[in-house]
C-alpha cells in the first residue's frame, strides 16, 4: 500500500480537552488521502484512551507515545521521521481546521 499523499503531525502534551475537535476537523477534510501521527509527549491515561478510540475508527490515524518527553522539537522531529507523505501539515493538539477545503488547496498549490 502507497504512503499517504500528507502526513498531519500533532504533538500533544497534556491537553486531552483538545484532541477530538482537532482530529475531527481533520476527517471533515474534502481531500481524503492522508495519514495523522500523533505525536505524545509525555504520560496521560486519558489521551492514550482517546487515541486508542480514535485509532479504532479510523486507521489513517497512528498514536505515537514517547516513553520519555522532550522539548517541542525533539517531539516533531520525532514525528517527521515516522512520517511518509509526500508532504507534512502541522496541526497543534489545541488547533483545529475550520475550512473543510484546507488540505485540498494545500496540496492543489503543492502539486502546482
Amino acid at each position: 500500500m502507497n504512503p499517504a499523499k500528507v502526513s498531519i503531525i500533532m504533538l500533544t502534551y497534556n491537553r486531552p480537552q483538545y484532541i477530538d475537535r482537532a482530529i475531527e476537523s481533520v476527517l471533515a477534510q474534502d481531500f481524503q488521502d492522508w495519514s495523522l501521527l500523533v505525536v505524545h509527549d509525555g504520560a496521560n491515561n486519558r489521551i492514550a484512551a482517546l487515541m486508542e478510540s480514535w485509532q479504532r475508527r479510523d486507521s489513517r490515524i497512528q498514536y505515537l507515545p514517547r516513553p520519555k518527553g522532550g522539548n517541542i522539537a525533539n517531539a516533531t522531529n520525532y514525528g517527521l521521521a515516522r512520517a511518509q507523505g509526500e508532504y507534512i501539515a502541522i496541526l497543534d493538539d489545541d488547533d483545529y481546521w475550520p475550512a473543510t477545503n484546507k488540505l485540498s488547496r494545500q496540496v492543489e498549490f503543492l502539486d502546482q
